[in-house]
């Protein structure tokens, strides 16, 4: 079974590399972003 923390802290870990250390405009990686921001945002409410 997939440990959902875990999970979260990778994804949440692979947006920071990707703001940080990626030539990507913010206009480019925003949906992936957000993506992960509704994710989070779900898991919590179903917590």
């Amino acid at each position: 079974m997939i440990n959902i923390r875990k999970l979260e802290s990778e994804l949440w870990e692979s947006a920071d590399l990707l703001r940080s250390g990626s030539p990507l405009t913010s206009n480019q990686y925003c949906m992936p972003v957000f993506g992960l921001v509704f994710f989070t945002l779900c898991l919590r409410k179903n917590l």
